[in-house]
């Protein structure tokens, strides 16, 4: 199990990965993964970000503006052990949220990767369900 700093909000418990995951910050991306920044880290208790790890929030990108760098941190995440299967607090994948996030490019990514088309939410949807 990988150790990290929670240096971000007490409500949220983000990490410094998570922060510049969200923002598209791809240097410091880089630089924190380089000074071991743990990619399975989840959020607690935000209201939309319950449960998310870094890779969730890079492809999700800050509401109402789309990470521009989600496609290039993304592959970094998965290269450095990010998990592909890996679901927030209500049942959603990394896929589900890219399809929510609408980067058909990331979506795509995440298909050549293995990520699982079938896997369903809390709600019973799965990202092909969310994608109609």
């Amino acid at each position: 199990m990988c150790a990290y700093t929670q240096l971000g909000s007490q409500v949220s418990n983000e990490t410094s990965l998570h922060k510049a995951c969200v923002s598209g910050h791809l240097a410091v991306v880089k630089l924190l993964l380089g000074a071991g920044a743990c990619t399975q880290a989840k959020t607690e208790g935000g209201e939309q970000t319950d449960g998310c790890t870094p890779l969730q929030m890079a492809v999700f990108g800050q509401q109402g503006n789309p990470n521009p760098h989600a496609l290039a941190i993304s592959k970094l995440l998965i290269k450095e052990g990010a998990e592909l299967e890996a679901v927030d607090a209500d049942g959603d994948t990394v896929l589900g949220t890219a399809v929510i996030a609408g980067d058909p490019t990331v979506v795509q990514m995440l298909i050549d990767e293995g990520a699982k088309l079938e896997t369903k939410n809390k709600k019973g949807e799965s990202a092909l369900d969310i994608a109609r």
